[in-house]
């Protein structure tokens, strides 16, 4: 589904050191999965940016809340974030998409399922968890969340109620990079897991050549790459 819609800014709070979680208003009939991103369009920047008026955003809001699509990004500085770090509530936006379907959690719950995230490329896992919780489903859902320290990390206490929620989800942190040892460690079967991974590209690159050496197929890993803007 592709559109361009009018929405406005509903809330913002800072959800990690340098990180800014944004609310739109979501209209009726935009519908989406979690692991779907959507680009969202400023008309009137209050500050230039080189790059332009837009950028696209994984949707960290499950698909279950009808009144908001909610996004997080890191502070950069480019006009463009700065803008709708300052924008005043009901700020007007354009919310094109949704785009992506290769980041959508799997159909059978048989499989289970690792999350590894880096820094705020927890976006849309915070979404399929958050989803999974409310829809009670018994798919069996570890998440790996590498951070630089806990002041960088996005959604802590969030996902800590997800698992208290949820009996099927598992949390576990790691303040510096995740390497093949944490994930030999966390992970009781490796080559049959379904594994997503988010973060920066860097980041992504390294945790793929882990699982590659530890065996797991390339079409069991899901990619998502957040690069700096």
């Amino acid at each position: 589904m592709d559109l361009k819609t009018n929405s406005s800014i509903l809330e913002r709070r800072e959800v990690a050191e340098k990180t800014q979680e944004l609310s739109f208003k979501r209209p009726a009939d935009y519908k989406f999965e979690t692991g779907q991103y959507a680009q969202v369009i400023i008309p009137e920047l209050l500050h230039p940016d080189q790059r332009g008026a837009s950028r696209l955003f994984s949707i960290a809001s499950s698909p279950t809340n009808k009144e908001r699509i909610t996004i997080a990004f890191r502070d950069s500085g480019s006009g463009y974030k700065r803008t709708l770090i300052e924008a005043p509530i009901g700020w007007r936006v354009i919310v094109n998409g949704p785009f992506g379907k290769d980041f959508a959690l799997p159909k059978d719950a048989g499989q289970p399922v690792v999350f590894i995230a880096g820094g705020i490329g927890i976006t849309p896992f915070l979404a399929m968890s958050h989803f999974a919780a409310e829809k009670k489903l018994s798919l069996p859902i570890l998440l790996l969340y590498a951070n630089r320290d806990k002041k960088s990390a996005a959604y802590l206490k969030e996902l800590d109620e997800i698992a208290k929620l949820n009996p099927n989800f598992t949390l576990k942190n790691k303040f510096s990079l995740i390497d093949k040892s944490f994930i030999e460690q966390s992970v009781k079967d490796v080559l049959n897991a379904l594994w997503y991974i988010a973060g920066p590209p860097a980041m992504v690159e390294e945790s793929k050549s882990i699982l590659f050496k530890l065996g797991v197929d390339k079409e069991r890993i899901h990619t998502e790459r957040f690069s700096g803007y």
